[in-house]
């Protein structure tokens, strides 16, 4: 009798056995697909044809171009290529569609001002067998994910449609059907579509479609049907980040903006209401060159405008401009804001230089400088108070001006910055 009860001790119930075999079965399953090791093509059929390949098809596009949006006024780029199933398929038909021996045809684009590059390693590709071809793609996810979400602007504003017309021509002559991916609020400050200086918002209230096509076949940049044969799809248009204010009143006006901007260009299919979704506290990728922002309504306590060196040139070491038709021109909508109610509220000018100098006064003067071209476009003089510092605008606010090691652009650091205060 001992002995059979020792048996029965030893002897491991046939429920625990199954529920030990569901979570390995559960175990390998999360680990499989999350780490690239399986041999299947999922939702996919094996290329019978070529080791190491899954099937694509016509739908698949085989090339891939990105812009993001890797400035101040737009969200840090999100999108998960590992996580989110239609992006993940969609990165496998590019992969996939990559010959033998070859790296997919994948670049990706800065919407900041110049529209650079932004570097992405070209060594993953499709090997010899299905586990390893995951594998790679996988890795190739990851670095993409990198890429976006961490490279911040090496350049002052933003121009999302100078960095699609770049992603167009970055598209190898080959591809039969591309892909420009764009991720980003939509709001430049310079280039074609300049919403932050032309008032693109309120022409569009004012003459729909009719006032954009007016403005975009007046542009030399442009040709009619030079975007023929690409499909757009853009994420998140719209939605943007401190400092810039919210803007979600109008989101429908961007997109036909745009809309009616890429039909004139001949894009074969557009779909520019794609979203995913941004927790918590949305910010921006961590750089210091900024990006005008876009007034629609009349200004608040707090809004400020940048009168940097990429808008007002000053002569070197005096306060006289070189350029005042063009600040004239950039600091018109903030001003128009501004002036649609004044009550409580004034402007505070402070001139910045580009090194530390003590007892300098040329901040002060720059500062006078640009009072006199606010007031000739109609601001009260008893509006605006004007101040300078002998250093570079500080990054910790709780100090007036930085001295040493300014992290700031040379270009940041030459600035009249105007600030709306209370009265």
């Amino acid at each position: 009798m001992r002995r059979r009860s020792r048996n029965r001790r030893r002897t491991m119930p046939t429920s625990t056995i199954i529920l030990v075999i569901v979570v390995v079965i559960g175990v390998l399953a999360w680990i499989i697909p999350k780490f690239g090791s399986s041999d299947s093509c999922g939702d996919r059929e094996v290329d019978e044809e070529k080791d190491g390949y899954c099937l694509v098809n016509s739908s698949d596009f085989d090339e891939l171009v990105l812009v993001v949006g890797n400035t101040q006024n737009s969200p840090a780029p999100n999108l998960d290529f590992i996580n989110n199933p239609d992006l993940k398929r969609l990165l496998s038909g590019v992969f996939y569609s990559a010959e033998r021996g070859s790296s997919p045809n994948i670049s990706i684009v800065s919407a900041s001002g110049n529209n650079e590059g932004i570097y992405l390693s070209l060594s993953r590709r499709p090997k010899k067998n299905i586990s390893a071809s995951n594998n790679e793609l996988m890795h190739l996810a990851k670095e993409i994910n990198k890429a976006i979400s961490e490279t911040p602007a090496v350049s002052g504003g933003a121009n999302y449609l100078g960095g699609i017309l770049k992603a167009n021509s970055l598209i190898s002559s080959g591809s039969k059907n591309p892909l420009i991916l764009v991720f980003g609020s939509g709001y430049s400050d310079g280039g074609v579509l300049d919403f932050a200086n032309n008032d693109l918002l309120g022409k569009y209230q004012t003459g729909k479609t009719i006032a954009i096509e007016n403005i975009i076949k007046q542009d030399h940049a442009l040709r009619e049907g030079m975007l023929n044969g690409k499909t757009i799809y853009w994420y998140n248009i719209g939605d943007v980040a401190r400092p810039q204010k919210n803007l979600n009143s109008f989101k429908e006006d961007l997109k036909d903006i745009y809309r009616t901007t890429f039909e004139y260009l001949g894009v074969k299919q557009q779909i520019i209401d794609k979203n995913v979704n941004i927790a918590g506290d949305v910010s921006s990728v961590n750089t210091r060159y900024s990006v005008q922002q876009v007034y629609v309504d009349e200004l608040s306590i707090g809004d400020t405008f940048s009168v940097n060196e990429k808008i007002g040139e000053f002569y070197g070491d005096e306060a006289r401009l070189k350029n005042e038709v063009t600040v004239r021109s950039h600091v018109s909508m903030f001003v128009n804001s501004f002036l649609k109610n004044t009550n409580g509220k004034k402007l505070k000018l402070t001139g910045y230089i580009a090194y530390c100098a003590p007892g300098s006064v040329l901040g002060k003067m720059r500062a006078d400088t640009i009072k006199n071209v606010l007031v000739s476009m109609g601001v009260p003089a008893n509006k605006i108070d004007t101040y300078g510092q002998p250093g570079t605008p500080p990054v910790n606010k709780s100090v007036e001006f930085s001295c040493e090691d300014s992290p700031l652009p040379l270009e940041e650091r030459r600035t009249v910055i105007i600030e709306v205060v209370a009265e």
